[in-house]
């Protein structure tokens, strides 16, 4: 009998630091969604200081300068920042990923023989890069009445891996400069707390660094078209 009433005063007390729980985790949950879904009706007008956040996912046309080859498509996302300086200038940063290179990019192989003659041979090579980025941009709301911006700004990127595929795959990451530099341009609109946004980045380097990186690629610089959509919230 004793043992019963102890199972049971036990089985009880389980069940209501369970349900205790259970209703903290509901109340941080709710609490969590009321962040980020706001009552937003967005403008071209802010006040100082308003402070966004969120994330920003697209895709992205990406194309290697004077190679002659066919742009990439993939993946492009981010994790934002935007603050208010006046009424309609803000700042922000953006911290992501992009996936960029060339498709078919022909490489011609000129061997002269003993005999004079010369044997041409042409090869084509698919480039991957992948690069993660650090984004400031300046943004300008020109309409009060309405939620459109455009923006500039100064594009930092590292490469974290690069390949070429012809016959076979081969790692090239350390024939291309680790670093890369360029200038964004875009413009975005706004409908509730969602962004739309398409940007065109232009790059300032040269991305071959070896001899033999610059003799495939020309001296070619990454160019880079993204369309994405972002989600702000107001931190205040």
């Amino acid at each position: 009998m004793i043992r019963l009433l102890i199972v049971t005063i036990a089985t009880v007390f389980s069940l209501q630091v369970a349900a205790q729980n259970n209703g903290q985790t509901n109340n941080g949950l709710k609490n969590f969604f009321k962040l980020i879904k706001q009552d937003a009706h967005p403008t071209g007008v802010h006040d100082p200081f308003d402070f966004y956040v969120g994330p920003r996912l697209g895709i992205s046309a990406a194309t290697l300068t004077s190679t002659g080859g066919s742009p990439v498509f993939g993946p492009t996302g981010s994790a934002f920042f935007e603050v208010f300086v006046l009424k309609n200038l803000s700042i922000g940063m953006e911290i992501g990923y992009s996936y960029q290179g060339a498709k078919g990019v022909e490489y011609t192989i000129n061997t002269k023989h003993e005999d004079g003659t010369v044997d041409t041979q042409h090869q084509k090579y698919d480039y991957s890069l992948h690069y993660i980025n650090a984004t400031y941009l300046c943004r300008w709301y020109p309409i009060s009445s309405a939620p459109l911006s455009v923006y500039s700004g100064l594009h930092l990127a590292r490469l974290i891996s690069a390949h070429a595929k012809s016959n076979h795959r081969t790692n090239i990451t350390d024939e291309l400069h680790e670093g890369d530099v360029g200038i964004p341009v875009g413009v975005s609109y706004e409908w509730g707390q969602w962004q739309a946004d398409m940007r065109y980045t232009a790059s300032l380097r040269h991305i071959g660094r070896t001899a033999r990186a610059k003799q495939l690629l020309d001296n070619s610089f990454n160019n880079m078209l993204s369309v994405t959509v972002a989600y702000k919230i107001q931190l205040w």
